[in-house]
């Protein structure tokens, strides 16, 4: 009885793949990168909207209280949206691809992209 043969149907996960490192760093440094402008992104378009909320909320209060909280909730759907396409786009095309290492290594480097950036921002606000 031949195991491993029988293993690879069941689980082809497990045959080797050859690591394309070049493209797995590309793509996971854009993907952290995309990831984190789109985060600046976001942050200027809410603090740019105080000056609407603030002159909305004079005029009518209950109007605000409850569509305030509902933009709230669209933009955060919208944007775990966007950022889930951004972060695991290609990963999940790589996973179609039946490229399983490259798929992970690029959510990987794309993690440390993120973290990378965030102790950079860390950095710069303790020196300020």
């Amino acid at each position: 009885m031949n195991f491993k043969k029988n293993n690879n149907k069941i689980m082809p996960f497990l045959k080797k793949k050859s690591i394309n490192p070049g493209a797995v760093l590309k793509y996971g440094v854009m993907s952290g990168l995309s990831q984190f402008f789109y985060v600046l992104g976001i942050i200027f378009i809410v603090n740019n909207l105080d000056f609407l909320f603030k002159t909305i909320s004079e005029k009518n209060n209950d109007v605000f209280l409850f569509l305030a909280p509902t933009l709230f909730l669209l933009i955060f759907v919208f944007s775990a949206t966007i950022s889930g396409l951004i972060m695991l786009g290609v990963p999940v095309y790589l996973l179609f691809d039946k490229k399983y290492q490259e798929a992970g290594m690029t959510v990987l480097v794309s993690l440390t992209t993120l973290f990378l950036t965030a102790v950079f921002i860390f950095l710069i606000i303790i020196n300020f």
